[in-house]
């Protein structure tokens, strides 16, 4: 009676094991979660409009998140043909510098 007692915890300890490396496996599986969200968006229609929904759909999102780290750049290429005049172009660069831009210029 001793011996199968003993057989059959030792088939329960090696089905334990087994069972408890397959759940360790699944939830190792399970726990890779995404770290990182890039996006690239080109607004057209009415730049103040589109940011504005950005910001909400996507920027607040990742804010709101513990320990996130967010970085946000935009870029602007503006072709202006009948040309900008001093003022506008001096209202421009101190708009940019006051606003942080780190790259500005007018060619």
């Amino acid at each position: 009676m001793r011996a199968l007692i003993l057989s059959r915890q030792a088939g329960w300890e090696r089905r334990s094991a087994r069972v408890r490396r397959n759940l360790e496996h699944r939830n190792d599986h399970q726990e890779r979660k995404p770290t990182r969200f890039i996006g690239t968006v080109i607004a057209l229609g009415r730049p103040a409009h589109e940011f504005r929904q950005i910001v909400e759909g996507i920027v607040e999102q990742l804010t709101t998140l513990s320990g996130s780290d967010l970085s946000l750049k935009l870029e602007i290429d503006a072709d202006v043909p009948t040309g900008l005049d001093r003022g506008k172009v001096r209202t421009l660069l101190e708009n940019a510098g006051t606003l942080g831009f780190v790259d500005k210029k007018v060619e």
